[in-house]
């Protein structure tokens, strides 16, 4: 499988109990512009289904518009929320 398919089956799987919150860390690495794109959409579907989603990047363009509160580390320590 790509590397996008593989992390499309992981969410699959960790939705399959219907939980609350998913967290995501760094999930688009390795994943190319077009696989990114579709993978977001799919993260987009689900906050807009009513999971929370708490994502981790160091990329701001991943970060989708159902991301409603956004905080800022540099070096271990928060400069930024909102």
């Amino acid at each position: 499988m790509s590397t996008g398919e593989t992390r499309r089956v992981l969410i699959a799987r960790a939705l399959v109990t219907a939980p609350k919150a998913l967290v995501l860390d760094e999930p688009t690495a390795g994943l190319d512009m077009i696989a990114r794109r579709r993978f977001l959409e799919h993260v987009r579907a689900i906050a807009r289904a009513g999971t929370t989603v708490v994502l981790v990047t160091h990329h701001v363009e991943d970060i989708i518009p159902e991301v409603d509160h956004v905080v800022f580390l540099k070096n271990g320590r928060v400069i930024l929320t909102g």
